[in-house]
Formats: structure tokens, sequence, C-alpha cells
């Protein structure tokens, strides 16, 4: 099903206003990922109830706020991915990133591997547990952190799995963000 009616003029509007441009390929998968999260929203808490009407702003828009942070090429980790944000609308428009999410709640992660498979998204992948206890065989480039508390034991980790010169991006309410 496509996106509600405007909301491809949203998207177009949003990507201009940074020096964007919302391809055909995006506002496809963009709708595709849209109706997922409607229908699993219907069995499983993947949002508020009270954000359904504002997802494509409060959650897929605010995913990419941080896009110019994020290179084009390399490898980010996602950590607490619940219905994938930000890392789905991140690998819609930076498809050469190899992106892993870190999720805990296995129906999240039955979601999470569906968006991936109907999305087409090979680069993506799910890892099924916590943050304490995911050890990857190499280092990150980026980190992601939305709506998950970060404490002092989570950034000691998340230390451990990104690289050197690496960001992390910590998503701290709608439409902002600040690099930790």
């Amino acid at each position: 099903m496509p996106l509600p009616v405007g909301s491809e003029e949203v998207i177009k509007r949003w990507f201009g206003d940074r020096g964007l441009e919302a391809d055909i390929g995006f506002l496809r998968k963009t709708g595709l990922y849209y109706d997922l999260i409607l229908e699993w929203s219907r069995r499983i808490n993947l949002v508020s109830k009270n954000d359904l009407s504002n997802l494509l702003e409060r959650h897929i828009l605010d995913s990419l706020v941080p896009i110019k942070e994020i290179p084009i090429k390399g490898d980010l980790v996602d950590i607490g991915s619940g219905a994938g944000f930000p890392a789905i609308p991140i690998a819609l428009v930076r498809p050469e990133l190899y992106i892993v999410m870190v999720e805990s709640r296995r129906k999240k992660v039955l979601f999470l591997n569906e968006v991936v498979s109907k999305l087409e998204l090979p680069g993506v992948s799910v890892w099924n547990g916590r943050l304490e206890d995911y050890f990857p065989a190499k280092k990150y480039d980026i980190a992601t952190i939305r709506a998950v508390l970060v404490t002092e034991k989570n950034r000691k980790h998340l230390r451990k799995i990104i690289k050197e010169s690496g960001k992390i991006i910590y998503y701290n309410k709608f439409n902002e963000y600040k690099l930790l």
C-alpha cells in the first residue's frame, strides 16, 4: 500500500530542506515499511497507539535527522531497535551500510526480520539479545541509540564495540540528537 495522502510531499520537502533527494525506491520501501508497522502493531506493541498517527514525522523522518553524521559506507550497530528506528530508515537512505540491529525482545526480532526480508535489505541483520551480551567480531563506525536509557555500563560496552574514531549517536528527543 502507498503512504497516506500527502506523505510523499512531506518526505520530499523534508529531504529537500536538507539538500537530499528522496528517490522512488525510498518512497516505495518507506510505504511498505509503514504498512508493516501498522499491520504488526495490531498484534504487538511496536509504537504507541498515540504515535501511529505521527509515524512518518515522529519516527521515520526523525530517524534521519543525523543522516549527515552517518557515512555512505561502513558499519553501523543500532541498539534497542524495537520497530526498526532509526536503523531501517537509515538503511533506506544509506543502502551500502552494513547494519546490525540489536534487539532483546523476540517478538520485535521477528518483526525486524520480516521487514529486512520484505524490504530486501541484504546489508541489514538482526541480533537477538541484550547489548551487554553482544561481542561482535569487528568494531563499528557508528552506533545509534534511540528510546533506550544510556547508562555508564552501556556507554562503556558501546566504546568496546565501536572503533576509536567511531561515533555514538544518541537520539535524546524528537528531532534532536547528540554525539556521545
